[in-house]
């Protein structure tokens, strides 16, 4: 009796909410973003005295996250593509497939570098330096420094931006002006 009611309630409430001209007024979403935005301040503020490369790179993620939680919660706006694609910084577990980079332009072109660590950093610092992250789901690359603002790295000849992006075997990575592939094996 119970299981029917329950059934019963479920299907009619979409058709009665539609009768009754009730419309979502996006305060789920709302909420949301405004715990979001806190959480990212919160991870900022215990990361605040701390300098080492790892909390630079958490630091860098969690204010990209925190723009993004303050641009999508703007009245009336869209959320942007790239707040979508934010994942989880924690390693979970290593992805089933291992991967590795292989240099395809520069003084250094032939060389591989497997990808062992949960953090690899990469580039020339003052120049323009980005880092692989692997984690649960895959590998991602995310924009540390550049000399220039705006300057991001760039997959596939796209600049990747402020947030970390998924990478795909066969992705070909431009920093500081060397390609490389990327590969799972």
């Amino acid at each position: 009796m119970v299981l029917c009611t329950l059934i019963l309630q479920g299907m009619t409430l979409r058709p009665l909410m539609h009768r009754l001209r009730l419309t979502d007024d996006g305060s789920v979403e709302r909420e949301i973003h405004l715990a979001r935005a806190e959480t990212a301040r919160a991870a900022l503020r215990s990361l605040e005295n701390q300098q080492t490369p790892s909390a630079e790179l958490l630091r860098s993620e969690y204010e990209a996250r925190l723009r993004a939680a303050a641009e999508s919660a703007a009245p009336a706006a869209a959320p942007p593509a790239a707040a979508a694609e934010v994942r989880p910084i924690v390693d979970k577990g290593a992805p089933a497939r291992p991967a590795k980079l292989q240099v395809l332009s520069g003084q250094f072109a032939g060389r591989e570098l497997e990808l062992a660590k949960t953090l690899t950093t990469l580039g020339r610092p003052g120049v323009q330096v980005a880092a692989i992250s692997r984690r649960a789901d895959g590998y991602y690359v995310v924009h540390v420094e550049s000399a220039k603002p705006g300057d991001f790295p760039l997959v596939n000849g796209q600049p990747i931006g402020p947030q970390a992006r998924r990478l795909h075997d066969n992705d070909v990575v431009t920093l500081a002006g060397v390609k490389m592939g990327f590969f799972e094996a």
